[in-house]
């Protein structure tokens, strides 16, 4: 980080973490790895099947769900004492979890009377409220950087579609306009201008770069089936999940799909999300 900060002026990622899912004893857990892949090693011990992990803004902490006993529910996990603790809802059945910009809040998809909709939990205390009221299942949301706008996955139209709207759900839009596409994954980068996603071919989903300033999609990755894609703090780097013969790992790949290094090898890893700096890096 010193030498990079020194020839760009630019802060750098080496203290960076990456989240994600992979298999462990049996059951899926959540695992963090330093951003270069070393120091891989599961933080849930839940023996249960945890998915989609969010870092807190200060990277303190992740929430994620878990299928403890028949009940899908959020667990916030405090990685330096190994704590979790739950962030109770309405519902039995909460997926999909991501931390707000601001720390304050958790954005999440809550099925509530057979309709699968976005909400917000405010932290500490717990109040939820609903961000999305549609007859379509929304889910896979992702928070914009300055915490103003989400984008957010809905089929309102027949098939999974990327959307963008404001933070309380109003104003919601299309971000492609691709005839029959099928979609998922948004991933807002890091100065928001762009938004990375999943888009579904012939030969299995790849990933594509929005430009919120116009254009079309940029596709990143061909061969194999490439999902989740997150980006690393400095905007240079995706991490996304690879599969190949039925073995998933986490990657990563230059912004503009470049240099693709593999950093799992189990054959069990997916969901990846890069965790912000630590709050002392300069």
């Amino acid at each position: 980080d010193d030498i990079v900060h020194a020839l760009t002026g630019a802060r750098g990622i080496a203290r960076t973490r990456i989240a994600y899912v992979s298999r462990w004893q049996g059951h899926r857990e959540v695992f963090i790895m330093d951003w270069d892949g070393h120091g891989q090693r599961p933080v849930t011990q839940d023996r249960a099947l945890a998915l989609s992990p969010s870092w807190s803004p200060e990277g303190s902490r992740l929430v994620y769900s878990s299928l403890r006993g028949s009940s899908w529910e959020l667990y916030l996990l405090d990685l330096a004492g190994g704590r979790t603790t739950l962030l109770p809802t309405p519902s039995n059945m909460n997926t999909a979890p991501t931390w707000s910009p601001d720390g304050r809040s958790i954005l999440f998809a809550m099925n509530q009377k057979s309709n699968i909709d976005l909400y917000i939990a405010t932290l500490p205390d717990g109040q939820v409220r609903r961000v999305t009221e549609h007859p379509a299942t929304e889910t896979e949301s992702a928070w914009a950087p300055d915490g103003r706008r989400i984008a957010f996955l809905s089929d309102r139209t027949g098939l999974p579609q990327i959307y963008v709207a404001r933070s309380d759900g109003a104003e919601a839009r299309r971000l492609t306009w691709e005839p029959d596409a099928y979609e998922g994954s948004p991933s807002w980068s890091p100065d928001g201008s762009r938004i990375a996603f999943v888009r579904r071919g012939f030969d299995g989903f790849d990933i594509y770069v929005s430009d919120l300033g116009g254009g079309s999609p940029v596709r990143l990755t061909e061969n194999d089936s490439n999902e989740n894609p997150c980006w690393s703090p400095d905007g240079l780097l995706l991490a996304f999940c690879r599969t190949r013969n039925q073995r998933s790992d986490i990657w990563v790949m230059g912004a503009d799909g470049g240099q693709p290094r593999q950093l799992t090898t189990d054959g069990t890893s997916l969901l990846p999300r890069w965790s912000p700096r630590p709050p002392d890096d300069r």
